[in-house]
This record gives C-alpha cells, sequence and structure tokens, in this order.
C-alpha cells in the first residue's frame, strides 16, 4: 500500500501491483508508516514495446508497498515516510523525460545506498544517512550528481572515469567504528561540510572524501572528554588493481548545497582511511591531553596517535608535564588503553624541588 500524488491529488493504493504510469507530468511515491526497504532501478523495456515499459523506465521497488514503474515525467519524488527506511539508487539510464529526482528520508533514522546514478538528471536527498567505507556516517541533506572526467592515477596514468559526487553543507556526521549502533566509538562531529566521489571504469572503482567539521564529541568511550579545533576527514581507497586517485594534477570540485568541497589528495599518500585535528583530551578528570592527533579504524578499535603532545596533571599545589610525547590510544565499546613516551618530564611541586627527565613512558 502507499500513496501518489500527480498533479495535486493524492491516490492511496493496495495490492493492485505493478502501477504504470507513463503520462507526462511530475510524480511524488510516498512509502508506509513502517520500515521500508526501497530500491530505484532501471525498469526492462521489452523488444515489443508493451507493458511493463513501453520506453525507457524506472521502478521503485520495495517488499512494503506496490512496485511503481514510471516514464515520461520531469520531475519525480520518492519519500520513505516514517519508520527507519532503507533507499538504494542504482539507475545506469534516465527515464524517459526525467530531469529531477528527489530522495527523502521521511521521519526515522533513514539510510541511503547510491550504487549508480544516471548522467543528465538532477539529484537530491533529504533526512537520509550515507556511511562510507566501514568508517564515515553522514546525516543531512545531500547534493547528488553524475558526471565523467579524466582522472590521474597514482602509477601517473589517467582514465576517462564515471564520477558520482556526493556533498553536504553544514551537516552532522560521525566518524569511527560501528557507526548508526549502539555500540559506536568514536568522533561525533558538528558543522560538517563534506565531499564524496565515487569513480569508476569498466573493471575498477575508486572512493575518495575529504570532509572538515567545526567541533567533536567522543562517543562510546567512557571517562574521555574532547575539545577540538578543526576536524579534518580524508579517506582515498585504492581499486582492485591497488590504484588510487590523485588529485594534485586536477583537484574536484564536489557541489555541497553551499560552498563545494575541494577533493586534493595526493595519490602517493597511499590509502587514506583517518580522521584528525588538534585536540584537547580529558582522561577521567586526570590528565589532559592537547596535539595533533590522527585517528584510524582497527578491526572493531578505534586507534588515535599523536608524536608532540603535551600531557598535564595538576593536583593542588602539584603540577607534572609531558611535553613532546608520542601518545597512542585504542578504544572499543569496552576498553580504552593509552600510552605516552619519550616525551620531557617536568614537575613542580611545592615544598620540593623541580624535577625534569628527558624520557618517560606512561
Amino acid at each position: 500500500s502507499g500513496a501518489i500524488d500527480f498533479d495535486g491529488s493524492r491516490m492511496r493504493y493496495e495490492n493492485i501491483e505493478p502501477i504504470d504510469d507513463f503520462s507526462a507530468g511530475t510524480l511524488t511515491i510516498t512509502g508506509t508508516s513502517g520500515d521500508d526497504v526501497i530500491d530505484i532501478v532501471n525498469g526492462t523495456v521489452l523488444a515489443n514495446g508493451t507493458t511493463p515499459c513501453p520506453v525507457a523506465c524506472i521502478e521503485v521497488r520495495s517488499p512494503q508497498f506496490e512496485k511503481v514503474i514510471f516514464a515520461n515525467k520531469t520531475s519525480v519524488t520518492v519519500n520513505g515516510a516514517g519508520g527507519n527506511d532503507t533507499i538504494t539508487l542504482n539507475i545506469t539510464a534516465a527515464a524517459v523525460g526525467l530531469t529531477s529526482l528527489t530522495v527523502q528520508g521521511g521521519a526515522g533514522t533513514n539510510a541511503l545506498i547510491v550504487t549508480n546514478l544516471a548522467s543528465g538528471v538532477t539529484y537530491s536527498s533529504s533526512d537520509l544517512t550515507l556511511a562510507v567505507e566501514g568508517f564515515f556516517w553522514v546525516s543531512g541533506n545531500f547534493a547528488i550528481r553524475k558526471t565523467s572526467a579524466t582522472v590521474t592515477l597514482s602509477d601517473s596514468s589517467t582514465v576517462n572515469a564515471d564520477v558520482l559526487t556526493v556533498g553536504g553543507d553544514n551537516v552532522s556526521a560521525f566518524v569511527g567504528v560501528n557507526g548508526g549502533t549502539a555500540s559506536e566509538v568514536g568522533l561525533s562531529l558538528t558543522g560538517v561540510d563534506f565531499g564524496l566521489a565515487i569513480l569508476s571504469d569498466a573493471t575498477r572503482r575508486w572512493v575518495s572524501l575529504q570532509a572538515s567539521a567545526t567541533s567533536a564529541a567522543f562517543v562510546g568511550v567512557t571517562g574521555l572528554t574532547l575539545s577540538a579545533g578543526t576536524v579534518d576527514v580524508k579517506i582515498n581507497r585504492a581499486a582492485n588493481d591497488g590504484t588510487r586517485v590523485d588529485y594534485t594534477p586536477n583537484t574536484l570540485n564536489v557541489p555541497t548545497g553551499g560552498a563545494p568541497v575541494t577533493l586534493s589528495m595526493a595519490g602517493e599518500d597511499g590509502e587514506l582511511l583517518q580522521a584528525s585535528g588538534n585536540l584537547t583530551i580529558d582522561v577521567s578528570s586526570f590528565v589532559t591531553l592537547t596535539g595533533n592527533l590522527g585517528f584510524s579504524k582497527s578491526g572493531t578499535n578505534l586507534t588515535a596517535v599523536g608524536s608532540a603532545v603535551t600531557a598535564s596533571l595538576t593536583a593542588g599545589s602539584a603540577n607534572v608535564t609531558l611535553a613532546n610525547a608520542q601518545f597512542g590510544l585504542q578504544a572499543n565499546e569496552n576498553s580504552v588503553v593509552f600510552e605516552l613516551k619519550n616525551g620531557t618530564f617536568s614537575a613542580v611541586i611545592s615544598g620540593l624541588a623541580a624535577i625534569s627527565a628527558s624520557s618517560v613512558l606512561v
């Protein structure tokens, strides 16, 4: 069951699958109030020009409501309505007449999966969460575009690639492990601008993302609190032949709905799956750490490292500092372990002489 809005009128339907609509106009397809799994895919055009598709068309499929097949629509909106919905876009060719496709999650926690997009159509989305490489989850309104470009690879070769971009301006995100679950461990980010590019040729696929956030907080790590300046996220994943996209000869601007995000990562930097920022961490109100830290994913653990970290502990009139230290942290939903070493140690304790050392392990 579901509803279709057509030229200002709403029609509700039940048990009449499939619904064929090849008349000219606009179309809104609305899901159920429950959890919907919705696939937006190309329909099959029959050789004899009969139904289900007499011309190039698109099908909106779901186990929760009747399949809708359409063509000759200039603008189409697919709205998941209530519940926690998962919507997949997998379109290799546009339906006849289609110029605009909008995907809306509606109420609830909703996921967007983008596999393929046809060129020549303007895409947009709202109220959805996009997951990238099991490390970065972002929620909000997205600008989606399909183009083609000649790109340079890490082996200095060039390739003509299909380029699918997704961007967002001032959205919310999470970076870490187990995102979207009760056991997520990582950084909750706000004020996020991000640009994602999925590039492909006949046999290979590359994934690249750059993002920046104005604030961050730890999630799922008991005893750690975080204050931060800008946090940057970089993902540059290799194709099946080990090559990576090199953006240094030609950067790629990703539309976001606001200012574009520029992908500028160097292929020679290797595969990237990291977040970094100049952060201040308070550990169980015991010690404060300040410095530039990098976060990455290791299995189900979140790891953080820093090479010029300052740690300080103040208790009453005593002050202990470890400067220019190496720092390492590993955290999951059950435990947090960290280490400081090789810094310059100093201590000032009332009534005692000052203490210093050139190498310390904590």
